[in-house]
């Protein structure tokens, strides 16, 4: 395939020791998809910030974890980010959703469906709030609607904390 015309990359455990050269290779990209990934998602988010590249897609989903350092970062680079898709992540919360619509202005597509929380249920059925890490409430949804303008889909399937 001619360099210049590729314009998305899916991100494997085999592929991410090669991204610098892949990034140079491929400078029209405008989507990347991290998928079953051992690597750490912070360094792979970081490869991706350093790149050089004008992102307009990002997926991210099924992912245990990523710092809100990264996602600043991310967003520092990638003015042009457009469709950002979280879903099925092991740590999101308000305080990402916070950094999501700090960070990303124009986005206009946002999935952040089916969290994965680890949570426990006590003998007698009921969840145990204590051991939650973190959840997306009204809160993080209200922020995002004020800070993102252009907005225009997001998906909040599975999220039972929003009302």
């Amino acid at each position: 395939m001619t360099n210049h015309l590729r314009r998305s990359l899916i991100i494997s455990s085999r592929s991410s020791p090669f991204l610098p050269n892949i990034f140079q290779r491929f400078p029209n990209l405008k989507g990347i998809e991290i998928r079953e990934s051992d690597e750490d998602l912070d360094y792979l988010l970081h490869q991706i910030s350093n790149s050089g590249l004008d992102l307009e897609s990002l997926t991210l989903s099924s992912q245990e974890q990523f710092s809100l350092m990264s996602l600043r970062e991310l967003g520092l680079r990638m003015k042009n980010m457009r469709k950002l898709n979280c879903s099925e992540t092991n740590c999101l919360q308000d305080t990402h959703l916070f950094e999501i619509g700090n960070s990303f202005p124009l986005l206009e597509d946002l999935n952040i469906s089916f969290p994965q929380y680890n949570s426990r249920f006590d003998p007698i059925g009921s969840l145990d709030l204590q051991r939650f890490s973190g959840i997306v409430t009204d809160e993080g949804i209200i922020h995002l609607s004020m800070k993102l303008k252009s907005l225009l889909k997001i998906d909040l399937s599975g999220n039972h904390f929003i009302y």
